[in-house]
């Protein structure tokens, strides 16, 4: 499921995505990085070059 696409193309229209149903989705966000140590980040997770966010689709931030 592309997320992004579906907020999009739902959520910018005149039908609003309900929060129940953006509640419902694990979506998480991983970025790889070519290098081995990342500084000051504000990732979930770090393990290397690699970060991850979990990100709630029903909070706006």
């Amino acid at each position: 499921m592309d997320i992004p696409k579906l907020i999009g193309e739902l959520g910018s229209g005149e039908i609003p995505i309900p929060e129940k149903v953006l509640a419902q989705i694990d979506y998480t966000f991983v970025l790889d990085l070519p290098i081995s140590q990342v500084q000051d980040s504000n990732a979930d997770r770090e393990d290397g070059g690699q970060l991850t966010w979990k990100v709630p689709l029903d909070q706006k931030k």
